[in-house]
């Protein structure tokens, strides 16, 4: 992001109300060095009031710019030399007038730099500014992330699935409450372990390493038989499928599944009683 260098309400050559401050801070100013030679005037030729005409300098620049303060400079650098050739004698016309070019450099470059300085400072906030309200909206973008994470891992533990991810050497990073609740592992005894402490040995042999491939080539689909921690055995439906991050890099594998032991004893049940059902319909009309 560019930021302006002009800073606000220094530019005598902006809208009406800077050139009204402008104006009035020049003129402050003018009255600032009428003032300090008037002192200087006042007092003793041996004490210098040197310092003193920095004041109406320093500030004319920092609030009304450089082509003010130089303005003021000049006039800083007049009083003094005309205070300057009262009663004092030099030994060449020209140093009174070489000690007030000095003096007008001195003043030049004390506005030069306050100029800088106060560009560096507005520069300085206006960065600090766009910083501080990026910072903000990352804050509240994070808190936004880190809201729907919290809603997703909320969902994925309240879901009645079984849903377990593991990381690319197929080791179990999360498993849900219905998974623990399903196989009857707590969450410390399951986290770290591959699936093959679930797979029951009357699948076929190579069916572990086909759901391992198919999943890291997209996903699986299909039926298991899984062992509860206490030995039983139950079948499950499940499906598998990567999880990539925002460059569609594979971070883990997640596997979703349900027990259909259920359903597989309802088909049982329905298998049982069709032929039965059928027999029985054929002698009716057979009767008739």
């Amino acid at each position: 992001m560019e930021i302006n260098r002009t800073t606000e309400g220094t530019n005598c050559e902006g809208p009406k109300g800077n050139l009204r401050r402008c104006v009035v801070t020049i003129m402050a100013g003018l009255a600032g060095v009428a003032l300090v030679a008037t002192v200087d005037w006042c007092t003793d030729p041996q004490i210098s009031m040197s310092i003193f005409y920095l004041l109406p300098v320093g500030l004319t620049t920092w609030y009304a710019g450089l082509r003010s303060g130089l303005l003021v400079s000049v006039a800083a650098a007049a009083a003094w030399f005309a205070l300057d050739r009262r009663g004092v004698s030099y030994s060449h016309p020209f140093i009174p007038y070489w000690n007030a070019l000095v003096r007008m450099g001195f003043f030049s470059l004390t506005a030069y730099l306050l100029k800088l300085i106060r560009t560096l400072t507005s520069n300085l906030e206006t960065l600090v500014a766009v910083r501080t309200a990026a910072l903000v909206a990352e804050i509240e973008q994070c808190k936004s992330s880190e809201s729907r994470l919290t809603m997703l891992a909320q969902a994925l533990e309240s879901a009645a699935e079984l849903i377990c991810i593991t990381d690319l050497e197929n080791r179990f990073t999360f498993v849900n409450r219905s998974f623990c609740e399903a196989f009857g592992y707590p969450e410390g005894e399951i986290l770290g372990k591959t699936p093959e402490i679930l797979y029951s040995p009357n699948n076929p042999p190579s069916l572990i390493e086909e759901v391992l491939t198919r999943t890291r080539q997209g996903g699986w689909r299909g039926e298991v038989l899984d062992l509860r921690k206490d030995g039983t055995e139950f079948p499950i439906f499940l499906s598998t499928a990567q999880i990539l991050n925002a460059n569609s890099e594979v971070i883990g594998l997640i596997g979703v599944s349900r027990d259909i032991t259920a359903r597989k004893r309802f088909r049982s049940r329905l298998s049982r009683s069709t032929p039965a059902r059928s027999c029985a319909g054929l002698w009716r009309q057979a009767r008739n």
